[in-house]
């Protein structure tokens, strides 16, 4: 049985030793043995497996209790069960973030679309009308039929 000291389980695992520690303290996470004299931790492939399990179910919001009364079950059906259910549950959240990227992307497309329009809108032409002679101002006139006839103070 190959053994890993706590520091080669920790990179391993990418965890650090203090949890490892922590989950020893609980009773989650035993190490496969300790050493008499000095103490130090050693774990097999097993306690690595496991703390994989550890680590998967808490990035998914289970509670470390909650945990510990998964590890705890003696009949191996629980944990087929148990990622029978997870794997489901990610294909459903797969399925829900594809719809919403598809969306998103319609979205964006019709977002560069209008973007498009307006950035390259046909040249307006302008021309000079008067009003009649009782007033004498001058309008610059859209002869585009997209918007008023904007007054030339406003240039």
């Amino acid at each position: 049985m190959q053994l890993y000291s706590i520091g080669d389980t920790a990179q391993k695992s990418r965890t650090t030793i203090e949890t490892l520690r922590h989950y020893d303290r609980i009773g989650l996470l035993k190490p496969a043995c300790v050493a008499a004299g000095s103490g130090y931790r050693y774990y097999s492939n097993r306690e690595l497996l496991t703390l994989l399990i550890i680590q998967y179910c808490k990035r998914h919001g289970a509670s470390l209790k909650e945990i510990s009364a998964l590890l705890s079950q003696e009949d191996p059906t629980v944990f087929l069960s148990f990622f029978r259910e997870s794997e489901k549950n990610i294909d459903e959240e797969i399925a829900f973030l594809q719809e919403e990227k598809n969306c998103f992307r319609a979205l964006r497309r019709e977002y560069e679309l209008q973007m498009q329009l307006f950035s390259h809108p046909e040249e307006p032409s302008y021309s000079l009308s008067e009003t009649p002679r009782r007033k004498t101002s001058a309008f610059w006139k859209r002869k585009s039929a997209s918007g008023p006839p904007i007054p030339a103070r406003w240039f």
